[in-house]
Parts: C-alpha cells; structure tokens; sequence
C-alpha cells in the first residue's frame, strides 16, 4: 500500500487545487467501494470481511513500545474514504500542536509567526489556542493548560473526519470492532483491563487518526517526509536536550484523475482543501500500554486527495418539504364552531398575514 508514487517534489497549492475533480455522487460511492479495505504495504487482502482478516492477525509490539497488528509478518493497515467535518478538523500545522512551557508565560517568549491564546470556553473554564502564521497562510489548533507542563508526548499532527458514505461508514465501523475485540483479547493475556477507543463510531470526532509530533531518539521515525517547516520555532536544541527529535509527516498524494497522475503535495496544505475534498486515509491501529491499562488508536499513515465533492452536493441540504392541506378556523366566530373554512392560497396569505411574509421572506433567504 506504500503512497511514493512520485518524485520527491512539492507542487504548489494551487496547482493541486487545479487538477483536483469535481466528484459526482456515483463517482464517490465507486471510489467509496475501491477504497475501503484492509491491506498491507503489498496492497488490499481481498475476499474477506475485517472480522475474518483481523482473526488471522496477530498482535506484535515494535520498537515505539507499541503494539500492532499483523499477518505474515506484514503491518496490517487500513484504507478508509473519509470528509473533514469542518476546516478545522486538521491539526497540521508546522509543529502540530507542539509548545514549550516558557510560551504561556508570555508572547515575548513565542517565536515568530507562533502565538498561544487564552480564551474562556464557558464562565470560568478556559482553554488555548495556538496559532501559527507563515506568509498568507494560517493554522490553529487548541491546546490545554497541561500541554505547557514539559511533556513531549502529547503533541500531534491529527485528523478528524468522518466516512464519506454508507459503504465507508460501514466498513469502517466493523473494522473498528473486530480491532477492539483482538486488542481486547490480547489485553486479557497481558492481564491489563483495555481502555476503549477514545473516539468510536457515533463519537463526534470519529474518525481520528494521528501521529506524534516528537518521538525519542531511540524510536525509528514514521513513514513520510521532512516538514518543509522543519524546526519552525528554533526548538530542535531543546529537544534534544530532552532525547528528542522532531518525526516526519504523512506523505500527502493527490491524485490527478484526467491525467492518471499522482501529485505531491504538503501535508500542511490540505486543510486549504476545505471540507468539500475527499480523502483516502492510510491507517494503522495502534495499542499501548499507560497507567497499567491497555489503549489503542489509529496511526495516521499516509493520504491520498481523491477529488472534491461537487458544488450541489457539499453545501447544506436545501429545503426539501411536502405541502400538506391546512386547516383553518374562523377566529371570528364567537362559538368557534367546527366549520372549518378552505386554506387561502399562497397569495392571500401573502397579502393578510405580515408575520406570514416575513417568515417567507427568510425561508427563501436561507435556502437560495
């Protein structure tokens, strides 16, 4: 399933932005169909449902002290066609959501183009913001107050989006049970209680997947590429101080469908695609062990940018009623009897009713 298709040249967003196609309904639910499997880096295995794939797995751990699940000695992962819910579902800023105890102090500390905010969420709840500003080009993730005690481990480049149709959603969702059940099992012999995912399906913010943005010197970096920002905020002496190095980011392809063609792009770009663009994430579950418990994840691997959904199809749903026959009394009746009078036509409720218009007003306002 490996991505590196293309040389190692980075095309500018806009020509992404270019050669990217206008997706139909029926395009996506072909690519939908396409790209929903469970592989390895060889390609898909075909013919079998996850639960039977995943019951042939075994569970292996790696050098990152994690533990993942194979067969025949291959890493198992899985391919699932997803939307971002918002422009913000992406943490992919230079650094991800990386930053240093001395930058809460004060924004004389932050380096250029960084800056952290505190905002108040509801009364007396608080929570921050960093943003991060290169040229034209702006990122913002949210950050809490125990992201500034000095602990690495935390910080991440992730998604969060959700399955582009039915056949996504229920594909996924079985491959999500069947993972939990053998990390379940595989807990059970480690004698730890599994804590489930923190993100399941009906959670808001399934899917999610991520990638530290840090790892021990020790740990063999994640599949990828350099960030083009590669030691944005002059951090790199400190972390080292610490036995850390910066890892790499997902490799990103878009996929010029007219051309048959893979084009590089950066992974610091795609939230630029806005939530119309389709996504063909490259995952991998993951378990570990905290606090004597067992937990798992997904590992964002790699990601191909397979189109845009078309205009119609990624705004809102437009109004979409039936008419149905009114009833009417006549409020003039002393007696208010049952005599039900006919429903006036549109105009004369149009003409008697100024309430009436202006509810018609702003109906037809909203649905333009």
């Amino acid at each position: 399933m490996s991505l590196s298709t293309v040389d190692d040249d980075i095309y500018d967003f806009e020509i992404i932005d270019a050669a990217l196609t206008s997706l139909s309904e029926k395009q996506i639910k072909a690519l939908a169909k396409q790209t929903s499997f469970i592989g390895t880096k060889d390609g898909r295995l075909d013919g079998h449902s996850p639960a039977a794939i995943l019951d042939k797995a075994v569970v292996s751990r790696d050098q990152d002290e994690g533990y993942y699940l194979e067969i025949k000695g291959d890493r198992l992962e899985i391919s699932v066609t997803v939307c971002p819910k918002s422009n913000y579902s992406w943490k992919n800023g230079p650094e991800g959501n990386l930053v240093l105890r001395k930058w809460k102090d004060s924004l004389i500390h932050c380096p250029p183009g960084i800056t952290v905010q505190k905002f108040e969420v509801e009364r007396g709840k608080w929570q921050w913001k960093k943003i991060v500003e290169q040229g034209d080009k702006k990122w913002e993730s949210l950050i809490w107050d125990s992201d500034f005690d000095g602990k690495l481990r935390p910080f991440e480049y992730a998604v969060s989006a959700q399955p582009v149709d039915e056949v996504a959603r229920k594909f996924i969702t079985a491959s999500f049970e069947a993972i939990e059940n053998k990390f379940s099992t595989h807990a059970s012999t480690l004698k730890k209680e599994l804590k489930n995912n923190k993100f399941p399906p009906g959670n808001k913010m399934f899917l999610f997947a991520k990638r530290p943005v840090v790892i021990l010197n020790s740990i063999p970096l994640d599949e990828g590429r350099a960030s083009e920002f590669f030691n944005f905020s002059g951090s790199s002496e400190h972390l080292a101080e610490m036995d850390f190095r910066f890892n790499r980011v997902p490799e990103v392809l878009a996929i010029d469908q007219k051309n048959k063609a893979e084009l590089a792009m950066s992974f610091h770009d795609v939230h630029l695609l806005g939530n119309q663009a389709v996504f063909q994430l490259i995952i991998s579950p993951r378990a570990y062990v905290h606090a004597d418990k067992m937990s798992w994840e997904f590992r964002l691997i790699a990601i191909k940018v397979l189109g845009k959904k078309q205009l119609e199809i990624a705004q809102s749903p437009t109004k979409q009623v039936q008419r149905r026959k009114a009833t009417f009394i006549d409020l003039d009746d002393e007696e208010c009897d049952e005599s039900l009078t006919p429903s006036p036509s549109k105009k004369q409720k149009l003409a008697n009713s100024p309430s009436s218009s202006s509810r018609s007003s702003s109906t037809l306002s909203n649905t333009t």
